[in-house]
């Protein structure tokens, strides 16, 4: 979609891209746009997370670090749940998060 408006904004001007479909559409898009962005950026930093978490679980040997690596590894769990469900909630797919 993104694309889409660039190439009519230039082609067109930018003024006659508001007039053809509306400040408040054009605001929404930009606004769902980065929102999915959002969303993208915190499941990707997450998942991230949870990864170094799981090396420094299988590296580590002193008992209060694990204590303290395995309650991280779950509130990294449940923020990555939430992280799901907004992305259900707002229609972004697998291969948005996935892209590079």
């Amino acid at each position: 979609m993104k694309e889409i408006i660039n190439n009519i904004t230039l082609k067109l001007g930018f003024g006659d891209l508001v007039k053809l479909i509306g400040k408040s559409s054009l605001a929404a898009d930009k606004r769902n746009y980065y929102k999915k962005s959002l969303i993208i950026n915190d499941f990707r930093s997450t998942l991230s997370k949870l990864e170094c978490i799981e090396n420094w679980f299988e590296e580590e040997e002193d008992s209060d670090l694990i204590e303290s690596i395995i309650y991280e590894r779950e509130a990294l769990k449940a923020r990555h749940r939430y992280i799901l469900k907004q992305a259900k909630a707002n229609h972004v797919t697998g291969d948005l998060i996935y892209k590079n």
